[in-house]
């Protein structure tokens, strides 16, 4: 809505987006401020609470060396609702009038749920605020918050409809695996210490110039000093003696009941945001392995709450000055003197007006970069000697080239034809960097492309289609080894009738090795593709083929009977066939998938290579390892010898080599995860120096069975097999057992020309495989092409066919309730008002 009222007004896009992020920050200072009025704080502190939520390490460090409007919406979120929930305890609104309150901030919450983790962040701060209601007000104020929360629980829902009811069955395509290992966000945990955690700031990127090119100065003097004098400062009010608030407390004891518990949420969170390292991590470990334990990944997060706090601690302390009656005891000890000192040379109105500016100018100070402007960096170069990556980072401030523009009004013309585009180079991080400046999640791409873009990022929230991404690297890889006919055969499956490269890739500093545009000039040679078009650095090359669309019914397939069917098992299926994953049907030629005898099999004893000894695999430069590991000769439990590898600095693994020419093999073993991060397996693709894409180990503390079928990929020369336990900065110990390598061997059913049987037919839509697709009554739905919905069915090919998504009148419905309900909230507004003015 900014955007367009903007351009209307003949603003840029740029303009717009400045205009949001401010809009933003300020909102994070008014709610600040709000919430310290809210509790009855004095009107100064209310402003230096508004100030400190705005400027502070934690506002500033929390984006990647950026300003992210995600975090800025989280601590609005928290602080609004919490000022609601305390403004109906405390008599400033009805208990209606709170309940709507809380229902219109739906917009706010829809937006948290882009980052599941964020979003209970704000839904926790309801329970905690009527907690805090109890507690510093009484039982009676209690329940009016309750009241109010549980009135505005159903307006909520009313009004939120139109994105819970979509999220609710979105939460069902979590990305759990990827999202649970500890290794996919350990590097997170770098700075996670208890003393980066008191300043608000444990955050990764801090750490690396290219992000941050500021951060080196808040080592030296004077904000090394500054840092750790901020929350000195307000544990100042622990040492004093009987104090009052003017709040309403029930304690007569007011100054003392309000900042103890809010001191102790904050040393509560400060050890929780140390995450998998000391002290939290015997405490975290446990938690993270609870059912959405992965919603508690990267902690330091949860220190907005101590962000929130600290800027009320400092609006309490502005408030204990500017009420503090003359002659007043101040308490005991040092500090209690010096502060009697300071009341016999300061009246009280200095001390106020002292006390708020010396706060608000060391919040600035602190948050510096927001007033310089250097917290969007223009220049993000390492210093000499310093660790980032393989160069600098491009300038914060970023537009996008005319070409995308050009290049996405020349695909999304009527003259172009249907089907999907495919984006070359794949994306081997969610961070990507342009050569034109930008970094970061390259989803404008499909903001950009009317038509469906194939380009799946990984490594975020929700996964994408089941079986996409694979299948997407796999089409790359025949690219890039001229194997033109596969790669033909895999475009035709994705339905792709244009190919994008994007030449303006730069080296990334998270993954320098990642693919690059270079590697797809030969794409060119491709006889199936043809040049389309060019705009700058960006080609588009069309298949020759035109891919076919929609829903439609076909006899042609295939079946193989398991599970998940690899893309690489379409190169066994003659052209203009499909693949189905179910049993052997009757009149339907198959796949079979057999096995061979064992290329490594270490045998009940467990012998051989990997036995060890256990070596360290990690070659991160000056890293200290710290590995153990050895064959258990007996375990009563299952009588038989397993390795069981220690990590407390380091990777530990071993490794065999796999005696392999060609096709496919399977992995086989037992696995048991005793604490750390869970156990891994790599089969290394060596010419490809890449592990290959395998199905992640249980992180059961009970012996599993673990099968997988690996298919190495195109220009791989050899393979090792290692297994791993272990990551950066993570204690681990992980057990294996029973391990075995057998090759694959894959045979083909075909139909004798005296079969008779009835062949049934297979109905392929266009859409990616989920069991919320329906087909047709008595048609049996599968997974086509290891992608795509499909329904094996007997009936009429002529007969019109009804596919539907289960979900669809629920959605529906979902935003007429969300519509009625917004309506019904003004007429019931609007009444009530009515009725007040005539009584």
């Amino acid at each position: 809505m900014i955007v367009k009222t903007v351009t209307i007004l003949g603003g840029s896009e740029g303009l717009a987006q400045r205009l949001w992020l401010t809009l933003l920050f300020v909102g994070v200072g008014l709610s600040g401020a709000l919430l310290a009025r809210t509790i009855g704080l004095h009107p100064i502190g209310g402003l230096v609470a508004g100030v400190l939520y705005a400027f502070n390490p934690y506002t500033l460090s929390m984006g990647l060396g950026t300003v992210y409007a995600l975090f800025l919406a989280t601590e609005i979120a928290i602080a609004l609702l919490a000022s609601v929930v305390f403004a109906v305890a405390r008599h400033q609104i009805g208990i209606w009038r709170g309940a709507v309150l809380l229902g219109i901030t739906t917009p706010l919450l829809g937006v948290l749920f882009g980052t599941p983790p964020q979003l209970a962040i704000g839904i926790a701060a309801l329970p905690l605020a009527v907690v805090a209601v109890w507690w510093v007000w009484g039982p009676s104020a209690a329940k009016r918050g309750l009241l109010a929360l549980l009135i505005g629980i159903p307006i909520t829902l009313a009004l939120s409809a139109y994105w819970i009811v979509p999220a609710a069955i979105q939460i069902g395509a979590a990305a759990t695996a990827n999202l649970a290992g500890l290794d996919t966000w350990s590097f997170a945990e770098g700075r996670a210490t208890l003393a980066n955690a008191f300043w608000l700031n444990p955050h990764w990127p801090w750490a690396v110039p290219e992000y941050v090119p500021y951060a080196s100065n808040y080592s030296q003097f004077p904000l090394i000093a500054l840092i750790y004098i901020y929350p000195a400062i307000l544990t100042s009010l622990l040492v004093l003696r009987q104090w009052t608030l003017g709040i309403g407390s029930r304690h007569w004891n007011e100054g003392l009941a309000v900042t103890v518990p809010m001191f102790s949420i904050v040393l509560v969170l400060v050890f929780f945001s140390t995450g998998t390292r000391f002290p939290a991590g015997p405490v975290f470990t446990k938690l993270y392995g609870l059912p959405y334990g992965w919603l508690l990944r990267e902690p330091g997060r949860f220190l907005v709450f101590n962000c929130l706090i600290y800027s009320l601690l400092a609006a309490v302390l502005v408030t204990r000055v500017a009420s503090q009656r003359e002659g007043a005891s101040s308490g005991v000890g040092p500090l209690a003197e010096i502060w009697a000192g300071l009341k016999r040379w300061l009246p009280g109105p200095t001390r106020s007006t002292l006390t708020t500016a010396l706060l608000c100018a060391l919040g600035l100070t602190l948050a510096y970069p927001f007033l310089t402007g250097a917290v969007i960096p223009d220049t993000r170069v390492p210093a000499p000697g310093e660790v980032g990556g393989p160069g600098p980072l491009p300038s914060a401030h970023v537009s996008v080239p005319s070409y995308w523009t050009e290049m996405a009004s020349y695909l999304n013309s009527s003259a172009r034809r249907n089907g999907s585009v495919l984006v070359l180079p794949l994306d081997d991080f969610y961070q990507v960097s342009y050569t034109f400046g930008f970094h970061g999640s390259d989803v404008f791409i499909p903001n950009l492309i009317d038509r469906h873009v194939i380009l799946p990022v990984p490594q975020g929230y929700f996964q994408v289609t089941p079986g996409l991404q694979p299948a997407a690297a796999l089409t790359a890889a025949y690219l890039r080894n001229r194997d033109w006919t596969s790669a033909a055969k895999m475009l035709s499956t994705l339905g792709v009738s244009y190919i994008l490269v994007r030449g303006d890739i730069s080296p990334s500093i998270v993954a320098p090795g990642g693919d690059l545009p270079q590697n797809y000039d030969i794409v060119k040679a491709d006889p199936f593709v043809t040049p389309d078009y060019q705009s700058g650095p960006l080609k588009l090359f069309a298949t020759t083929e035109v891919p076919q669309s929609g829903t439609r019914t076909t006899p042609n397939f295939w079946t193989v009977d398991t599970p998940a069917i690899d893309p690489h098992l379409l190169a066994y299926v003659p052209d203009g066939l499909h693949l189905v994953s179910h049993h052997p049907i009757p009149g339907v030629p198959g796949l079979t998938v057999g096995g061979g005898k064992p290329v490594i099999d270490v045998g009940p004893r467990f012998s051989g290579p990997l036995a060890g000894p256990v070596v360290d695999c990690d070659g991160t430069p000056g890293h200290v390892s710290s590995v153990s590991g050895g064959v258990i000769r007996t375990d009563a439990s299952q009588a038989f010898s397993y390795l069981k590898m220690t990590s407390t600095s380091g990777i530990a693994c071993v490794s065999q080599p796999i005696p392999w020419k060609a096709g496919p093999i399977v992995i086989q073993a037992l696995s048991r995860h005793i604490q750390g991060d869970v156990p891994r397996i790599c089969v290394m693709e060596e010419g490809l120096r890449q592990c290959a894409s395998v199905r992640n180990l249980s992180n059961s503390a009970s012996w599993t069975t673990y099968t997988a079928t690996i298919y190495p990929d195109p220009g791989t020369l050899s393979l090792t097999l290692y297994l791993t336990a272990g990551g950066p900065g993570l204690d681990s110990i992980n057990e294996f057992a029973n391990v075995r390598v057998v090759p694959v061997s894959l045979q083909t059913s075909t139909l004798k020309s005296s079969d008779s049987t009835a062949r049934p037919s297979l109905i392929i839509s266009e859409t990616g495989y989920s069991r919320d697709w329906i087909g047709p009554v008595g048609a049996e739905h599968v997974k086509v092409d290891g992608i795509f919905n499909g329904w094996i069915t007997t009936q009429d090919p002529s007969k019109p066919v009804d596919v539907y998504y289960r979900y669809t009148a629920l959605i529906g419905t979902a935003y007429l309730v969300s519509d009625l309900g917004l309506i019904a909230l003004v007429l019931i507004s609007l009444v009530r008002r009515a009725r007040v003015r005539r009584n």
